[in-house]
């Protein structure tokens, strides 16, 4: 994959490991695209980082996905690669019972947005001659923290559908990768410490 001269799109961009992304690909010259639903969070963006593009979207909405990709790739055509991102976190005691929102929004943030959001995006990047997608899954896909087991479960899951999305891309000019990273100091991070 070519690191310069691409249109990126950063789905939970405006924070944490997305904007370090937006930030590091924005210096090397590329063209950069975040996304994500606080807008407090997209407006620092655009104050300190006039260079980067923000567009607010609720990956977990189907709706909003679509016209993200409408919005994006109308303004934006070369659109070339897309890293899925937008992640949260939550601790939970399974030995008390949840709410159904408990048990779903992380597997709606953390699995189903990036499947939607590659599926939307697809025939976009299908017509470019470079291409990539990045999905930020976690070292827990692979070892999972018991105080965060639907997270683990999600990104161990995100983890799976690399696999089988990079062979069945393979003969394309798709490139599929997986960014797998250790404990990093996030917002999110710094939300489930003060829990534990």
């Amino acid at each position: 994959m070519k690191v310069e001269n691409n249109t990126i799109l950063i789905t939970g961009g405006a924070s944490g490991i997305g904007l370090e992304f937006a930030r590091q690909f924005a210096q090397l010259g590329n063209r950069v695209i975040v996304t994500g639903r606080n807008l407090q969070k997209l407006e620092n963006v655009r104050k300190n980082f006039p260079q980067i593009h923000t567009f607010k979207s609720d990956v977990t909405l189907a709706e909003d996905i679509r016209i993200l990709f409408e919005q994006v790739t109308q303004r934006f055509p070369e659109l070339n690669i897309l890293i899925n991102n937008a992640g949260i976190g939550r601790i939970l005691d399974l030995k008390e019972q949840q709410s159904a929102f408990s048990l779903t929004e992380e597997l709606d943030t953390n699995l189903r947005a990036p499947i939607q959001m590659i599926n939307q995006f697809l025939p976009q990047l299908k017509q470019q001659k470079d291409a990539a997608i990045i999905n930020v899954s976690s070292a827990l896909a692979f070892v999972p923290f018991p105080k965060v087991p639907i997270y683990s479960a999600a990104k161990a899951g995100l983890h799976s559908y690399s696999l089988s999305l990079r062979i069945q891309l393979k003969n394309t000019g798709i490139k599929v990768f997986e960014v797998a990273p250790p404990s990093t100091q996030t917002d999110m991070l710094d939300g489930l410490t003060k829990e534990i």
